[in-house]
């Protein structure tokens, strides 16, 4: 009689586990503005910009990185921005961090690393390309994270004077949720910054392009973020205004490459199934970076995780102003 009962249930957990697995979402566009919508303002202050390449996922299946792509394997870069500004020196993400491979090393973190293989070569560390051009960690007093997945919120310990910036709901997940290790977070990473934490509050109807919610970082349009929810509970965008007029859009991994967004397609069913927090919501914004594209074409868009972007854009020492 157990065993029939046992069998049954298994039975029932396969069926509804494949159910969910292969179970549709909603894939129609969302209704999107035909204009830029907010200010867009030059600042006056002297910027400058800096991308920089702290590691990479080894020999990732590009049909994991977007549905429907090429059989191919590449190296997805790990990046980290930073903005020296007047009022600030201001990270957005933050890399591994010092005590990543500490970390790496737990369960389940040494599970997942297995399909995604980080490497993080040391003289690629932050500390060491920031020391580049005369910056120090200590000297960091702004840090946005686009989210606190392992690999852009890992240096917020090792910059003890920062501020570090994200909505609530990414804090309460990435620090509260059982399950938060098995999608992506080592909550340890954010061990003891509690108190430097302010939780980016978006307020409704402040627009900014085709995305609902802004938030000005200093109040001079040189740095704007964007609620862009899906990816995770709290995942934001970052733009990145410049003195030039030259314009930046950080999207973090709401698109881990540009096709997610130009054609737009999201991440593989496994990748969408097992680590995105909201897929719909992921969809919709993935439209919006979409139209953005169509908006403001003189906008450079950085992708999460993007080899042949990447391969475009100046890195430290080297900025953009």
């Amino acid at each position: 009689m157990w065993s029939k009962t046992i069998a049954g249930a298994a039975l029932a957990l396969t069926i509804g586990g494949l159910v969910w697995f292969f179970w549709p979402v909603d894939d129609s566009a969302p209704a999107l503005p035909d204009h830029f919508r907010g200010r867009v303002v030059t600042p006056q202050a002297t910027i400058r910009f800096y991308v920089i390449k702290v590691g990479y996922s080894a020999d990732v299946d590009y049909r994991q990185v977007i549905e429907g792509g090429e059989a191919r394997r590449a190296d997805l870069p790990t990046l980290v921005f930073f903005i020296d500004h007047p009022r600030g020196k201001v990270l957005i993400d933050s890399g591994y961090g010092r005590r990543f491979q500490q970390l790496r090393a737990r369960f389940p973190c040494w599970l997942l690393f297995k399909l995604i293989r980080p490497t993080v070569p040391p003289e690629w560390s932050l500390d060491r390309q920031l020391a580049r051009i005369g910056v120090r960690l200590e000297d960091i007093t702004h840090i946005v994270l686009t989210h606190a997945h392992n690999d852009h919120a890992g240096g917020v310990q090792d910059c003890p004077r920062a501020k570090v910036f994200m909505p609530r709901a990414e804090w309460d997940y990435a620090t509260g949720n059982w399950s938060a290790a098995w999608h992506g977070f080592i909550p340890e990473q954010l061990d003891g910054v509690a108190d430097r934490v302010v939780f980016v509050a978006y307020r409704p109807h402040t627009p900014y392009g085709p995305f609902e919610q802004s938030y000005d970082l200093f109040g001079d349009g040189s740095i704007v973020l964007v609620s862009t929810p899906g990816h995770t509970a709290g995942s934001q965008g970052v733009f990145v205004n410049l003195p030039s007029g030259r314009r930046f859009f950080l999207a973090g991994d709401t698109a881990w490459v540009a096709d997610n967004y130009r054609r737009p397609a999201p991440k593989s069913r496994f990748v969408r199934r097992l680590g995105e927090y909201d897929e719909r919501a992921v969809w919709e914004n993935l439209w919006r970076i979409h139209r953005l594209a169509e908006l403001a074409p003189d906008i450079t868009i950085i992708p999460g995780h993007d080899p042949d972007v990447d391969a475009h854009l100046k890195h430290l020492p080297e900025f953009y102003q």
